[in-house]
């Protein structure tokens, strides 16, 4: 299989290219660099040429970049910050695409303003004569009131005509007519009953809760789930703020840039390192 990336045709000073030339002075292939990083080949290409896009985000973006360069013993400040202006650039570009093809959206022929606006006309006209045909039909299917009438009379004679040519004994007038009426039956013993159309009983939650802090020194998405399966925290967070969080335990957490995140729980510091694969960390503190 050719490395694609070894046909770079990105500016010999962008992030891309600054990577792209040092994996070759070090003789590395684009696969030792994805078994390093744990990327696939496709992954590490989009690098070496500054495509972002496949990424998710600049956090993810940030963290690859700090990776590859650590691997290289590249600086990875300056290769993040170039990244980021690309990405604004990237970003100002496709609105400016989008505003003109809305602007063109809107340049339409005067002949057509005139097709569209009889088009209406001739769909309406349609559903009212066929509004007209569908009531005309069900006129004609309607029975006439004598024919109602004998109807009704003629099943009435036949009910009664079946109703005194049964097996059942007749009464005199006035006898008493005693109905035996079923009994329910006993439940049996240990038998549940149903809780068929019930509403459902709600989760209350109960115990002691544990507490989280997370002080971010760069941009950070952070994602908290509590023992019953709900998020009680998903958020961006930027550089320089604090976070502080509770919840039932066990708590599951990620963090999308371990590296520029402390965490402490319940006042104790965890050491995020065990728990990271490619500058995401995923952990559940008890």
């Amino acid at each position: 299989m050719s490395e694609l990336s070894e046909e770079n045709s990105t500016p010999s000073d962008s992030p891309g290219a600054i990577l792209h030339a040092e994996r070759r002075r070090q003789k590395f292939s684009v696969g030792d660099v994805s078994r390093h990083l744990k990327l696939s080949v496709r992954q590490v290409e989009a690098l070496e040429r500054d495509e972002y896009q496949m990424f998710g985000g600049p956090v993810f973006v940030h963290g690859f970049l700090r990776n590859y360069a650590k691997l290289l013993g590249v600086d990875a400040t300056s290769l993040i910050a170039s990244a980021d202006q690309r990405l604004a650039t990237r970003g100002e570009t496709i609105a400016a695409e989008q505003d003109s093809g809305h602007e063109e959206a809107g340049q339409q022929p005067a002949g057509d303003d005139g097709q569209k606006s009889v088009v209406p006309l001739f769909i309406a006209a349609a559903i009212l004569i066929a509004g007209i045909a569908g009531w005309v039909l069900s006129r004609d299917e309607e029975p006439a009131p004598e024919e109602d009438e004998a109807s009704m009379v003629a099943q009435q004679e036949s009910a009664g005509a079946t109703a005194s040519s049964g097996d059942a004994p007749m009464t005199e007038p006035g006898a008493e007519i005693s109905a035996e009426v079923p009994q329910p039956e006993p439940a049996a013993s240990g038998a549940v009953p149903s809780t068929t159309g019930a509403s459902p009983t709600p989760v209350v939650k109960e115990g002691p809760r544990s507490v989280l802090r997370f002080d971010f020194f760069d941009e950070s998405w952070v994602e908290v789930t509590d023992r019953y399966g709900e998020i009680i925290y998903s958020d961006l967070n930027p550089p320089g703020v604090s976070q502080r969080i509770s919840g039932h335990p066990p708590l599951t957490i990620v963090i999308g840039n371990a590296a520029g995140t402390v965490l402490t729980y319940n006042d104790e510091a965890i050491d995020l390192a065990p728990y990271t694969r490619v500058d995401v960390a995923r952990l559940t503190l008890e």
